[in-house]
């Protein structure tokens, strides 16, 4: 890939990223954040597991941009799933601990891949990236909970805004 591509292929992916937040932002407010996250991460990770199945920049091309449109999901689902279960109280700490985990992952990454790529070819590290995406989304579906099951989750607590307030929809 020439520098050129390579920076075609960014472009792309930055420009798919920034698509799939707007969409993702109003598919949650709309569907929930349970639904809305488990999309974007079933998605992200076919997407991850789809740069394996390329042969060509072109190719490669758009498995960055389904990965950008599958992640952008992540951080609208992060924030509104930390305003509807945690309390206000509690907030800053949780939006922290889900911010840094995008840093803790960029570091470990350049830790992890390249004994991945050197053992099985640089197809297996998106493979295994795509694999554990998919193990995150059986842990929110199975782990998730609604407002209401969440021990010390109250109305006044979590109160903050309309869209925090709306109690006749299910926060999944």
């Amino acid at each position: 890939m020439s520098n050129a591509q390579f920076g075609q292929v960014n472009a792309v992916f930055q420009g798919a990223y920034a698509l799939g937040l707007l969409s993702f932002g109003y598919l949650i407010d709309r569907f929930g954040t349970k639904l809305g996250y488990a999309f974007s991460i079933a998605a992200w990770s076919l997407a991850a597991i789809g740069h394996a199945l390329v042969g060509s920049v072109s190719g490669f091309m758009r498995a960055r941009m389904a990965l950008g449109l599958g992640e952008g999901g992540n951080f609208p689902s992060a924030i509104k799933a930390v305003a509807l279960w945690f309390p206000r109280k509690e907030r800053a700490l949780a939006t922290a601990l889900f911010n840094s985990g995008a840093n803790v992952g960029a570091i470990m990454a350049p830790a992890i891949v390249p004994p991945i790529a050197g053992a099985w070819g640089w197809r297996a590290a998106f493979v295994a990236a795509g694999l554990v995406g998919i193990l995150w989304l059986a842990l929110w579906i199975r782990c998730t909970r609604r407002r209401s099951e969440v021990a010390g989750c109250t109305r006044r607590s979590l109160r903050t805004s309309k869209a925090t307030a709306k109690w006749s929809r299910p926060a999944s």
